[in-house]
């Protein structure tokens, strides 16, 4: 139907302004998921919330952080960021996996420095290192399921395991953002550990 046009291209074909007098806020419905989008034509469609969250994480900064004090790192704690997610594992080893599984394996490049030390005051300057070039590769096993992959072994210099800071920068293949990755152990005595992840998407 058109109104104020003879040739309507839509169900309902809209020539001119429309007014509405009373809405309702339902920010806190979770039946109310959609959100109304226009393109330059004035065709009305629609974006899902998580649509819209997902277009202002690609677009914007974004500052991610966790920590808390244990006696072991939780697998279970994942901290998502851009099209990364992040965690320790069990052993205590930093993670990282695609946010979105991608259908074939993704190489990611990233820089790290890593600061050791034995005590809980302090990180001993002979127990610093810096690996620039680095890769891991993010892959699908047999069951298609999009695997983490360790991002914190070390081929030469200290290892990460608890009283150690790691700092990544990590780029996404043809991504123009970049990603600064934090993961912090200290020992908080009497047998727990602060574990602390933060991530920063420019």
């Amino acid at each position: 139907m058109g109104i104020n046009t003879k040739t309507p291209t839509r169900t309902l074909d809209v020539n001119g302004n429309l007014r509405v007098r009373s809405l309702e806020n339902k920010s806190t419905d979770t039946t109310y998921d959609k959100v109304l989008v226009t393109n330059a034509n004035g065709e009305i469609d629609y974006w899902t919330k998580q649509d819209v969250k997902d277009k202002i994480e690609a677009l914007y900064v974004v500052n991610k952080k966790f920590t808390a004090s244990k006696t072991g790192p939780d697998p279970t704690t994942i901290v998502p960021c851009g099209r990364f997610e992040f965690r320790y594992n069990s052993s205590t080893m930093p993670q990282i996996r695609l946010a979105v599984r991608s259908t074939s394996a993704t190489r990611v490049y990233y820089n790290r420095i890593r600061k050791k030390d034995a005590e809980t005051s302090s990180f001993d300057a002979a127990n610093r290192s810096f690996f620039s070039n680095q890769y891991v590769t993010i892959s699908n096993d047999t069951n298609n399921n999009n695997n983490w992959a360790n991002i914190g072994s070390a081929t030469s210099g200290p290892g990460f395991d608890n009283n150690t800071l790691d700092e990544y920068y990590i780029t996404y293949p043809g991504d123009a953002n970049l990603y600064r990755v934090s993961f912090v152990t200290r020992n908080s005595g009497s047998g727990t550990y602060n574990y602390t992840m933060v991530c920063e998407k420019f």
